[in-house]
């Protein structure tokens, strides 16, 4: 008995450290750091970006887990608003790997700051047709009205990406 109740504390402390870490690194509220120096920020560039864009904290733009953006219902209404422009694109037949469109959307559900990078099936980086790309680019920057989470009643600016996945020179799946 006395052994089995030590094994069931052990189990609920391992349940509870395991919960707390797992609630910490997760990270799905938003919280207001320094977000400058973090990997992957996506910094204003003269010669790509709109001067008049509009940021609602420059300093803090969050990640996308943690506002939840979507465009229209999600996933699928994405994947209807690209079926037409994906029938006309055709990139290098010997190109198969991945376009993964990063881009920021705004407090107010505006796009802007959209950067592009492409790896092929070996997750080397390539280079892929600039215009096809800057089509693809064009038509994220014109998706109206995404809608992300308020918390305590304040709308943040999030990251967002879209990727592309790309077989023999073809789009063949879009990534959320």
């Amino acid at each position: 008995m006395k052994n089995n109740i030590s094994f069931l504390s052990l189990i609920i402390t391992l349940l509870i450290l395991s919960y707390s870490t797992t609630a910490l690194s997760q990270n799905t509220i938003p919280k207001e750091i320094n977000t400058i120096e973090k990997v992957g920020a996506i910094f204003y560039d003269s010669a790509l970006d709109n001067p008049n864009y509009y940021l609602c904290d420059e300093i803090n733009i969050m990640e996308y887990y943690q506002v939840n953006p979507k465009f229209k219902e999600g996933h699928n209404s994405v994947r209807r608003y690209f079926e037409e422009i994906i029938k006309r694109l055709k990139f290098s037949a010997e190109i198969t790997g991945l376009l993964t469109i990063r881009f920021v959307i705004n407090c107010r559900g505006e796009i802007g700051r959209i950067r592009s990078f492409a790896i092929d099936s070996k997750y080397k980086t390539i280079v892929l047709n600039q215009t096809q790309v800057n089509l693809i680019s064009d038509h994220i920057k014109q998706m109206p009205n995404w809608k992300q989470e308020e918390h305590d009643g304040k709308k943040y600016d999030s990251y967002k990406m879209i990727s592309f996945k790309i077989k023999n020179g073809i789009i063949i799946e879009i990534l959320p």
